[in-house]
């Protein structure tokens, strides 16, 4: 019992080990390998870039299911197409296999100083860059170490009468034994640990090789079955693209079905071992070579049978672009958080047209203001409770954390503002005694036509991040301000003609109030990245100033 627990053990460790490496790199290396992938479509040897790119990733990140999930991500911000994305899983594909290979063979010597490395870097320099490279060294001593324990417990537990039943009830039973094998890559998540594993039990000679091919082919095919699961929750190209790998893996596969009498003939001087991960290795260069000019079919195949989600039944209080299999990804949560709250200035943007209309006398719109508010509200928490769940460590990627959330801080106060505005245009339209003059009317429309305006330059410049398009904001800030005043004294001035004023005149001069702050609070969204540096500036003063203040206190204490 005993022995089968360290066995089970030795698979959790690995696919533990698998985890810290592939969350480090994505941490450390985030932004290189999403600009990397992104630049896919660039070149003229596209196809090469794109292979090399899946295969490098995937070996940089020790899991091909972490590069299914980037390619997934892109797809969905429409950076990378059909054909590119399923080239680029074929490369992910042979990098996974690639790396089997290496890691079969005896490093075990390098474990403890993986981890003498590893926990060093980490605590030393915990909130840095290196001390996140410190986290792959340990996640690469795990690994390491597991695969040294896999070996191990591997040879008693094959001598036990239970395993050796199961074990041998999978000769001659090509379904049964390819069910087991694609079983064993969905519970240890990774088809590396399956098929170390299986490279491990065959050397007991309780496994024919014939068998063990068979599980490498089962594994292959389970594999595919987690990237379809984890591209479910993205758009259909996502889907599209994990189809067609699982179609284009399971054509090898039945291929190689039919072809192991003849492949295992051909095993020269390699030991079961080794023939076991050279298969694999094969299997998936196989589905590159035969499988590669097939792309482009596919692609239509997929296309015809994996049709668009149809928006207009999807409720929009639920995240159209939070994921939360991208968290170890900083710079890719990043960037989904912060297309989740371009959607909160779309929902803005419906709720200011509506009020516009409103100022004309419709008196219908009260409620479609309100269900938009709950909107902003509803998803406003959805990303907030997204940002909290993400880890940021440089420079770039808090800033644009501290902004997205500065930034629905104020969507969620100009969404109440504008109710507000819609409550006190509603008391007065459903008044016949009063209402605005035509000159009113029509410098609140224009108010809210630039307000309107103004708001798509905040969410452009919190889109792109360029220091020019947040002084074009400042700027229209500034005039809205100074036509906000001239309004207000054109009002004045009405009312002085008119030698008296009512209610409408009150209500007309807080209204013009309420756009120039609520054109304030849009400003704030492409200026919050400044406010962030501004507060950065004064912490790192006040900390030295502190530090400062210790060391004079120190050199005193020496002189007495």
């Amino acid at each position: 019992m005993e022995i089968l627990l360290n066995l089970c053990a030795g698979v959790a460790m690995l696919t533990w080990g698998i985890y810290i490496v592939k969350s480090g790199m994505m941490r450390t290396f985030s932004y290189q390998l999403n600009s990397y992938i992104s630049l896919v479509t660039t070149s003229k040897l596209w196809i090469l870039r794109a292979l090399f790119t899946g295969f490098f990733t995937t070996a940089l990140v020790q899991s091909s299911n972490a590069t299914a999930m980037l390619v997934a991500s892109f797809i969905g911000k429409g950076v990378l197409t059909l054909t590119p994305s399923l080239v680029i899983m074929l490369g992910a594909n042979l990098g996974s296999a690639t790396m089997a290979r290496i890691l079969s063979f005896d490093l075990s010597f390098l474990s403890p100083l993986s981890f003498i490395i590893g926990i060093f870097l980490f605590l030393r320099f915990k909130q840095e860059k290196i001390g996140k490279i410190g986290r792959i060294f340990i996640g690469l001593g795990v690994i390491l170490l597991s695969l040294k324990m896999i070996v191990t417990s591997t040879k008693p537990v094959s001598a036990s009468y239970t395993v050796s039943l199961i074990l041998s009830s999978l000769e001659g039973e090509l379904t049964f034994a390819i069910i087991f094998g694609a079983l064993l890559a969905i519970i240890c998540y990774s088809s590396l640990a399956a098929i170390i594993l299986t490279s491990a039990l065959v050397v007991s000679k309780e496994m024919s090789l014939l068998t063990a091919y068979t599980l490498v082919i089962g594994a292959n095919l389970g594999s595919c079955v987690l990237e379809i699961l984890g591209a479910l929750s993205h758009g259909a190209e996502a889907k599209r693209v994990m189809f067609c790998n699982f179609l284009f893996k399971l054509s090898i596969a039945i291929l190689a079905i039919f072809s192991l009498d003849y492949i295992i003939n051909y095993k020269h001087n390699l030991d079961d071992k080794d023939a076991v991960i050279w298969f694999h290795v094969l299997f998936n260069a196989a589905t590159v070579v035969l499988m590669l000019p097939f792309t482009k079919v596919a692609s239509k195949i997929a296309c015809a049978l994996i049709k668009d989600a149809n928006t207009y039944d999807i409720d929009e209080a639920k995240p159209k672009n939070l994921d939360r299999s991208m968290l170890d990804n900083p710079s890719l949560a990043l960037s989904n958080a912060t297309r989740e709250t371009l959607r909160l200035g779309g929902f803005l943007h419906e709720m200011l047209t509506l009020f516009q209309e409103s100022i004309t006398g419709k008196t219908s719109h009260s409620g479609l203001i309100e269900a938009r508010a709950r909107l902003v509200e509803c998803v406003s928490h959805n990303i907030k409770k997204n940002l909290s769940e993400i880890e940021v460590d440089n420079g770039r990627n808090k800033e644009i954390w501290y902004q997205l959330l500065a930034s629905i801080v104020s969507c969620t106060q100009a969404a109440d503002l504008i109710k507000r505005m819609q409550k006190e245009i509603s008391i007065l339209n459903e008044s016949r005694d009063f209402n605005f003059s035509a000159y009113v009317k029509a410098d609140l429309i224009n108010l809210c036509k630039i307000v309107n305006e103004n708001l798509s330059l905040s969410l452009n410049a919190l889109m792109t991040g360029v220091e020019d398009d947040i002084n074009i904001v400042r700027d229209k800030k500034n005039l809205f301000k100074e036509k906000c005043d001239i309004y207000a004294i054109k009002q004045l001035s009405r009312v002085k003609a008119e030698s008296g004023a009512n209610d409408t005149d009150a209500l007309s001069l807080t209204l013009i109030s309420d756009l120039r702050q609520l054109n304030s609070l849009f400003a704030a969204i492409a200026e919050s990245r400044h406010t962030h540096k501004k507060l950065l500036l004064v912490e790192n003063a006040e900390e030295a100033k502190n530090d400062n203040n210790a060391n004079q206190d120190k050199e005193k204490e020496n002189l007495n």
